[in-house]
């Protein structure tokens, strides 16, 4: 059953599941209409907002003292943080995430800070949920790649939703994902049998994060190429965000997993990732970042019409062209290798 909390900004949709089970009963006929690619990325909106939501309607359990306050405080104004509202983000986001900031500065491995934190980010980074979900559905069955795709829908989204004033923040997503990555990394993370994080908590945050590095492996890419409408594959660097983009890919498969993801459904979010992840990783070169703005080159600029030139000869012909996609869209190989981990 779908329940919607009127009281609720667009960041906070309150949409109670009683079990991922019934969830996915709901959309399952819906999904298996659509591409993998679309697949993955309303099945990745949905569960973010579910995620968000055991964050923000105080489903999960407090502190004490000055710490309970604190939490209330920055719940309270995480529940009208609108990232569609500029002025939202600093009235209620910004309040939000330095409330839950100031429990972590003493308390690195509160988890419902951690929670409250990379939500209040993810709204500094003007990622309207409710309005990104409803805007993909436009899309329909598009036979056009997941980064073609995600370059038409992040151009419409920021100059509709946004107004055109305002962009989708990349480095407020970060740390979105950074403060999930932190507290993490930080805390013994016990799991269960199937590789399930046995700490509700815990297995919340591996959730968000894991949902949050499987939309953020489409959207940086995408959003660093995409200069004035043009695309500029080539300036992704391999310092900075080409380690984050890869880091998304690798590591959005556990932490989906560890945060409780399973069975039948998984693979509507998994296979699409997997299947990047395995059209570079089958190559000569293996999973690198010159190969990921190879796939953005043989999907966005076919959609564009331009001359392909790819980084890396993968048919041995010594050119360097639209063969080359071919064999990187298509390698041997590739159903056997995208049903395992990406390791």
């Amino acid at each position: 059953m779908l329940m919607q909390n009127k009281n609720c900004a667009p960041l906070g949709f309150c949409v109670l599941l009683h079990t991922q089970h019934h969830f996915f009963e709901i959309r399952g006929d819906f999904m298996k209409r659509h591409s993998l690619a679309i697949r993955l990325v309303r099945t990745v909106l949905f569960f973010a907002i579910f995620s968000l939501t055991l964050t923000i309607t105080g489903l999960m359990p407090m502190g004490c003292g000055g710490t309970n306050k604190t939490l209330d405080e920055a719940e309270f104004y995480l529940d009208q943080c609108n990232a569609a509202n500029e002025p939202s983000l600093t009235s209620s986001c910004t309040p939000a995430l330095d409330a839950a900031t100031n429990i972590l500065d003493s308390d690195p491995t509160n988890a419902q800070a951690a929670l409250i934190s990379s939500s209040a980010s993810i709204g500094l980074a003007r990622l309207d949920l409710l309005s990104f979900m409803s805007d993909l559905s436009t899309l329909g069955d598009s036979n056009s790649g997941a980064y073609s795709q995600f370059r038409t829908f992040i151009s419409t989204f920021e100059s509709t939703t946004l107004g055109g004033s305002y962009q989708i923040d990349l480095e407020a997503l970060q740390n979105a994902k950074g403060v999930l990555n932190t507290l993490l990394d930080s805390t013994t993370v016990e799991l269960d049998g199937a590789g399930v994080a046995t700490d509700p908590l815990l297995k919340r945050a591996s959730f968000q994060l894991g949902l949050l590095q499987a939309l953020d492996a489409y959207i940086r890419p995408v959003k660093l190429a995409t200069v004035a409408g043009e695309s500029h594959i080539s300036d992704i660097d391999a310092v900075t965000e080409g380690p984050r983009i890869i880091a998304d890919y690798i590591h959005a498969d556990n932490n989906l997993i560890q945060g409780g993801l399973s069975g039948e459904r998984a693979n509507d979010i998994l296979t699409p990732l997997r299947e990047n992840f395995c059209r570079c990783s089958l190559q000569t070169g293996g999973f690198t970042l010159s190969c990921i703005r190879d796939l953005m080159r043989c999907e966005i600029y076919a959609s564009l019409t331009h001359a392909i030139t790819t980084e890396n000869d993968y048919n041995n012909d010594s050119d360097f062209d639209n063969l080359d996609c071919i064999q990187l869209l298509t390698p041997s190989g590739l159903e056997g290798c995208s049903a395992d981990d990406t390791q």
